[in-house]
């Protein structure tokens, strides 16, 4: 009987260091969610983000990251991580945060920072927004949810006024062949659309006499104006500057 209770207490051990439990005290970690994803979600990411989850996770969380039960009776289930519900945050830093750190002070799981690299704990969390995606369960952000910073919208508005204000007008109401950027057309030729679309045709394609000269920063901080102009709120997190995040953030109407 004692070596069986050894070998039980050593299986429930191991579920619970390997549990991805995403789950902080209830509002999330704002500090964890300032932290940048800096490895883009490319095919090889998430392919290794796969591979270390089911060599790490899937035992506790399942093979399609939807949970699974406990593993006895004194541990909750482990949790659905591609659903929309987060109880420790739901930015991809407070993801990585958890994956690294663990879930003090009980530790429903245990951190993974030294036995994963940055680097593979960026992976999976790409993995998961991926799998998410693919099974339409979380639901992405929108451009009301505070997605940019005051500060870097007055910046927007310094390099609009210099170098979009004399085709877009100053009140971004369009003029010629520049379309309006504000109000009912801004809805009618952005709403529902993802935020990089936005972002890549300022990026790519502004100023008209200097296409492509405008830095992803600048860019980044053109279009917190002109969802500040259109009347998005600001938040804690400047917007980011790579298209690959702004994908996951959908225009709503204000």
């Amino acid at each position: 009987m004692p070596s069986r209770v050894t070998a039980i207490g050593l299986f429930v051990l191991a579920c619970s260091v390997g549990t991805l439990a995403i789950q902080q005290p209830s509002g999330g970690n704002p500090e964890a969610a300032k932290l940048r994803n800096p490895v883009p979600a490319t095919p090889e990411s998430i392919a290794g983000g796969s591979t270390l989850y089911r060599r790490r996770c899937a035992a506790c969380h399942g093979i399609d990251a939807k949970g699974g039960p406990p593993k006895e009776d004194f541990l909750k289930p482990a949790s659905n991580l591609v659903d929309d519900k987060f109880d420790h945050g739901s930015s991809d830093g407070e993801i990585f945060f958890v994956i690294k750190n663990g879930v003090p002070p009980e530790l429903v799981m245990d951190g993974w920072g030294e036995r994963l690299s940055d680097t593979e704990i960026w992976n999976i969390v790409n993995y998961l927004r991926d799998t998410a995606k693919k099974s339409g369960g979380q639901t992405a952000k929108t451009a009301k949810d505070g997605i940019y910073k005051g500060e870097q919208a007055e910046r927007g508005q310094a390099v609009y006024q210099e170098k979009c204000s004399a085709c877009h007008g100053d009140d971004l109401s369009g003029g010629g062949f520049a379309p309006a950027l504000a109000a009912d057309a801004f809805s009618a030729a952005w709403t529902d659309k993802r935020l990089d679309t936005l972002f890549t045709a300022i990026k790519d394609t502004m100023p008209a006499d200097r296409a492509g000269s405008l830095s992803p920063e600048t860019s980044a901080d053109l279009v917190a104006y002109i969802l500040k102009f259109n009347g998005f709120p600001p938040g804690q997190e400047s917007l980011p500057s790579d298209s690959a995040a702004l994908r996951h953030i959908v225009i709503a109407k204000p």
